[in-house]
């Protein structure tokens, strides 16, 4: 079945899987718990940590198989402030248990010191393998600007084992980017700081949730138009972003993890923004189905690839004037309407056209 899902993932454009060495410490409310879903085998004896990454292997083997390419690994530390450690099992002189969560801080002695084992052990897996430069590092999703220390002091635990490593997070302030706490930032299109991420960062990413409902910017939450969905794919090109972070793809808990919802019978959840967690349902044989959101949103992924073409053959500066001559003022703002979207692909088509010929 989690190859159903990869191998659907792959076939849409996708390209990295977020990959659970530890159960991720997202969308989780404080004090609570998700299911456990942890690749890495923990094992302590009279207080020695050893890894067993068996079931990582097969995880990763079955996406390359799949078609992906690169591995997103799970956040180190919690959502919204990175002030806590994630839930991590462990057989401890025998015992199955949790031993470090909710109740530990960030920088606690103990998790630190593990953090620095498990980091050295798992890059010298990741380069037996010959795929450690395939994997993506994650310190703490969706920082506030009140958190920058605790990020900080986070990012400092870490920093020597992931040196040289590409990372980044989810975030909207400028202010991690601009002291160097972020590499790559992958900036909400809401943002208010977007346009100083667009003029002095060379590699951002964007994301979007659905509290951009009712803002005009890019969506593909069950109400919003295929050309709302589909315009991202131009806006990441014009702006210059480099990936897009899916949230999400198959997440089918409600918000803050309190329950699983079947999509197919209610795709608001409980208490959400319908579609906002997933684009592909899962069917009773074990199938992923994509949603028509999922072809809409690949379509996008094809418009930058068809206006990278055009670049090539035109340059960047006269694909950009071919965007603005095509939508006034164009901006994460911009929202055409389905038959504009269309017509303007059809104009790249014919550019490209005439370029080879």
């Amino acid at each position: 079945i989690v190859g159903n899902f990869m191998r659907t993932a792959a076939e849409y454009g996708q390209t990295m899987i977020l990959t659970p060495m530890f159960t991720p410490p997202l969308d989780t409310a404080v004090g609570g718990e998700r299911l456990t879903v942890q690749l890495v085998g923990v094992t302590v004896e009279n207080g020695t940590y050893s890894y067993d990454f068996t079931l990582l292997d097969r995880y990763m083997d079955l996406a390359l198989s799949c078609g992906l390419k690169y591995f997103e690994m799970s956040h180190l530390f919690t959502q919204w402030g990175a002030e806590h450690a994630p839930k991590i099992m462990a057989t401890v002189d025998g015992e199955y248990k949790r031993i470090f969560g909710w109740d530990t801080p960030a920088l606690s002695p103990d998790y630190r010191s593990f953090l620095r084992q498990f980091l050295k052990a798992f890059i010298e897996h990741m380069k037996e393998r010959n795929e450690d430069k395939k994997c993506f590092f994650h310190i703490s999703d969706e920082p506030m600007e009140r958190h920058l220390d605790y990020y900080k002091n986070a990012l400092e635990v870490i920093k020597e084992e992931i040196d040289g490593y590409p990372s980044g997070d989810a975030l909207s302030h400028y202010k991690f980017f601009e002291d160097g706490s972020v590499s790559i930032p992958i900036v909400g299109v809401e943002s208010a700081e977007m346009d100083k991420f667009i003029e002095n960062c060379d590699n951002f990413w964007v994301y979007y949730t659905g509290e951009t409902l009712h803002s005009g910017l890019p969506n593909r939450i069950l109400s919003t138009t295929g050309a709302r969905n589909r315009i991202l794919g131009t806006q990441m090109y014009y702006t210059g972003a480099k990936g897009f972070l899916h949230w999400g793809y198959n997440y089918y808990y409600d918000v803050l993890s309190h329950g699983i919802f079947n999509p197919i019978q209610n795709p608001s959840g409980y208490n959400a923004t319908p579609g906002t967690s997933f684009i592909v349902y899962g069917d009773t044989d074990g199938t992923a189905v994509p949603s028509t959101r999922m072809k809409v949103f690949y379509e996008a992924i094809n418009d930058f690839r068809a206006l990278e073409a055009l670049e090539k053959l035109v340059g960047r500066e006269e694909v950009k004037k071919i965007i603005e001559n095509n939508f006034n003022d164009f901006s994460y703002r911009t929202c055409p309407n389905n038959d504009e979207l269309l017509k303007f692909r059809e104009i790249i088509n014919n550019k490209i056209i005439e370029a080879i010929n």
